[in-house]
């Protein structure tokens, strides 16, 4: 208790209704920990693939979480394709953006700057070796590349 105001320095927020929504809205599912007993009736939660996509903007502003995600999906066995299919769709929503907000303002892009990204992106993504520098993922890539070199062409004159 605050002595000062009078009131509890902690105040009672029911997380159970919010877990409870969450739940309803397929972004949580309740799980059943095998091994663990129960007392007193707490019920366990787990972050569907459809949660996870509702990390993106924070992972894409914080790569350094990646590992961790991934450590998380290994333990509750959730689609890594899948969220890494979202990461691309999110990267080409990004690039679409990118090209309307060209549209709109009429701003040309730096294309020294552009170049650079481009450059940067095909190094980390494609040349990484990793699972997702496959056929289909190279693709993707391709297509996000070629929404912004068009609008680099559109912008050169």
């Amino acid at each position: 208790m605050n002595e000062e105001s009078g009131e509890n320095a902690f105040s009672y927020k029911n997380i159970g209704k919010r877990f409870v929504r969450l739940a309803k809205h397929a972004i949580l599912e309740e799980i059943n920990l095998q091994g663990v007993e129960n007392l007193h009736g707490r019920k366990d939660y787990r972050l569907t693939t459809k949660g996870l996509e509702y990390l993106l903007p924070y992972v894409l502003m914080h790569p350094v979480e990646v590992q961790n995600m991934v450590r998380y999906m290994d333990k509750f066995e959730i689609d890594k394709k899948g969220f890494g299919q979202a990461l691309l769709r999110t990267l080409l929503i990004i690039a679409e953006t990118i090209s309307e907000y060209q549209k709109v303002t009429n701003i040309p892009y730096d294309r020294h700057e552009l170049a650079k990204l481009v450059n940067q992106f095909y190094d980390i993504i494609v040349k990484s070796g990793s699972e997702l520098s496959n056929e289909i993922f190279k693709r993707d890539v391709k297509e996000i590349l070629g929404i912004l070199e068009r609008d680099k062409k559109r912008y050169k004159k």
